[in-house]
This record gives C-alpha cells, structure tokens and sequence, in this order.
C-alpha cells in the first residue's frame, strides 16, 4: 500500500497550473541572485551537503533522498519548487542585426543599455581568437578609479567540439586584465561587478565595471594600454546549480593601445564625492559618491553591517522639481563590519534621463528599502522608507 506521502507526490506531478491566473513578477538579475542566495542560507542549516536539485529530476518529481534530516522539509522543498515555477527575469529585447562572425556585430554598450548614444563611450571594437572562443571588446568607460568593459564572446565553436555535452552552457569572462596609463606601470583590479546574457545561441555578452587597484591619473590627452593575460571559460551544467563546473583558464597576454582624450575616455563622467550620513530606521546610510554619466550613473554608499541590513535591497529615489531619477541595488558587497552597496541607475522609473540629472545643481535623495524573505517564499514588493528627504549638491 502507499503512503500518504507518495500519494501527495502523484498528486502534485499530476497538478496543472494556469500561469495566466498569476501575475508575474519581475526581477532583475542581481534581486534574483540576492533572493536565491537568501532562500539557500536558510535552508543550509536543514539540510546536508546534497543539493536541492539532485533531490529533483527534470520533470520536477520529488524522490526519495535519505540527506533530509526528516520529512518535516519536504514543505520546504515544495515551497523551493514554487519559487522556481514564479521567478521571472527580465532581459531586454534585441534589435542587433547578428551576422556570422564577431567582427560584424554592432552592440555597444548604448545598444546594450538602452540609452545614450555610441559618443558616449570609447569605441575599440577590437576582435582575437583564444582557441575555440571568438571575442571582442565592443567599447569601454573610463576614469581614474573604474574601467567598464563592454565584450561579446561567441562560443560556436567550442560547442560544436562539446557537442556531447548539448546539456552545459559556457560562462566566459575575461581573467586577468591589468591597464597602464601613460608611460605608468600595470594596475590591476581590487574588485568590480557586472552582467552576463546570452544574447542568441552561443553569442554572449558581458558587461563589467571594475576598480582599479590604485587610483588613475587622467590628463586632458591620453595613452592607455589595456593588457588581456588570460580567458576564464566555465562549462555549467544546466539543472544542476550547486555542481562545480569544468573550469579553463586559457593564457592570451594580448595587447591593445589607444589614444583618447579625457572626455572621450570618461564620456563626461563627472564624480561627486558627498560623504553625506543619512540617518535611517536601521542606522546611519553613508553616500560616499555620486557618479554622472550620459549611460552608467551610479552612486555607492556604506552602512554598519548588522542583520537587517544583510536581508534588504535598497533603492534610492532623487527628486528635482517634481521629477523622479530612481537608482537600484546592483552589487553589493560584505565585510566584517560594512555593508557597501552599489546602486545604478533605473531607466524604467525614472523620470529624467542621465544627462537631464547631470545639467542638475543638487537634488532630494531618500532611501527605500525591499525586504528579502528570511525563509522561502516570494520576495516583498513593498518598499519601505528607510530615511527623511535631503538635498546634496551635485557640482
């Protein structure tokens, strides 16, 4: 005879559901991420080592696994399995025309972001092979303290060769990157985040801002050197999120040097360090900078780390004459005693365009937070107001 319990599985893999009947909630990838990870902490100390998906196959059948300490999880597991059914993310619709072969492709980072326009980056479109895997840097964004690189990556030719492995999707990035400016020594990175989308099949994209080791001295004319040591290439395999993937790093020590101006570098960026404390209903909010740019504006602040702020996304809401500029939690980081967040800007909903809030004076800021569940289940849509309106100056 079976149990109860069996009979529920049969049940549920026998359970239809009308997705019309629900609304769909978007989140973006860095909110999904952040949930994710969440959702995992709380179940790490339930559960042992074997992951949540081995304990699932593909058609979603719950079967036996002896790593469950008891069956009282089983709720969190169907609660895991409803999270994965409703999450939605967003990913922006494309109108590049995609031809056979990198060098033909036209995606700049104002493509990529849907605003401002090709004058407001560098353009390098620079193209090389590193064995199976095509790249090019489209163009990038740079000042003293950060580089954006904009990179496609087409990986046709390493499937074909993998073709016994059709169930993995690669991840490339580059490695080492290191940047000379003007006669001075290499500099690398001490950090940064980004983006990744597969644009069509085995054509990736990848966005990524990093922090230069040590600060950069920027003249009116410049000559950099943007020096490649190697490609990072990881193979994942789909449905199975907590296996470790087949890691390459490809050695390439290319080269690339250019000549540009300050403006066309940095495509106006304009840097405003604040220092203003918001004080907030989970303590002081520190806005260390401001920064300006007609495609990637951005501002981080710090707070004191403590357990609510580990569990929050934060949002901050500018205001100038009745007009909203709004700017999300892309990346955050986590020391042992600071919160460091970094927030971009939102052009869905915001009212006024980059360059309309560089030609500002100052503007109102004030924070909002959403909160993250501390167990499974569906992330708040409610914003919460975490501070008191208050003008900066912007020049």
């Amino acid at each position: 005879m079976k149990s109860n319990e069996n009979k529920i599985y049969e049940l549920l893999n026998k359970t239809t559901m009308d997705e019309d009947n629900y609304e769909a909630i978007d989140l973006t990838e860095f909110e999904a991420e952040k949930l994710m990870q969440n959702f995992q902490k709380s179940l790490k100390s339930e559960m042992m080592d074997q992951s949540l998906t081995s304990s699932l196959n593909v058609t979603g059948d719950v079967q036996n696994n002896k790593s469950f300490k008891s069956k009282k999880y089983s709720k969190k597991i169907k609660l895991a399995v409803a999270l994965a059914i409703v999450l939605v993310m967003t990913t922006p619709l494309l109108s590049a025309d995609f031809r056979a072969r990198l060098q033909d492709y036209a995606y700049s980072l104002s493509s990529a972001l849907g605003m401002g326009t090709e004058e407001d980056t560098y353009s390098l479109n620079e193209t090389f092979t590193v064995g199976d895997i095509d790249v090019k840097i489209t163009d990038i964004i740079m000042d003293e303290e950060t580089i954006t690189l904009n990179v496609l990556y087409d990986t046709s030719k390493l499937m074909s060769k993998n073709q016994a492995k059709s169930d993995f999707e690669p991840k490339v990035s580059l490695g080492q990157v290191e940047v000379s400016l003007n006669g001075s020594d290499y500099v690398g990175f001490s950090g940064g985040h980004g983006s990744y989308a597969e644009l069509e099949e085995n054509i990736y994209n990848s966005i990524m801002t990093s922090n230069f080791a040590e600060k950069m001295l920027l003249k009116d004319n410049n000559k950099v050197k943007l020096r490649i040591n190697n490609i990072e290439c990881k193979l994942y395999e789909l449905y199975k999120d907590n296996t470790a993937p087949e890691y390459n790093l490809i050695p390439v020590d290319k080269v690339f040097e250019l000549e540009a101006s300050r403006e066309e570098l940095t495509g106006g960026t304009i840097t405003v360090p604040n220092n203003i404390v918001l004080k907030t209903i989970y303590g002081n909010f520190n806005i260390n900078k401001v920064v300006f740019h007609p495609i990637l504006p951005k501002i981080n602040i710090s707070a004191a780390k403590t357990k609510d702020t580990e569990d929050i996304m934060l949002r901050a809401e500018m205001t100038s004459n009745g007009k909203k500029i709004i700017f999300d939690e892309t990346h955050g980081e986590s020391a042992d005693e600071t919160e460091n967040f970094t927030l971009e800007y939102n052009k869905l909903d915001s009212e006024l365009s980059p360059k309309e809030l560089m030609a500002l004076d100052s503007v109102d800021i004030e924070l909002y937070v959403k909160k993250l569940p501390k167990e499974s289940g569906r992330m708040s849509q409610e914003e919460i107001k975490i501070s008191e309106k208050q003008s900066i100056e912007l020049k």
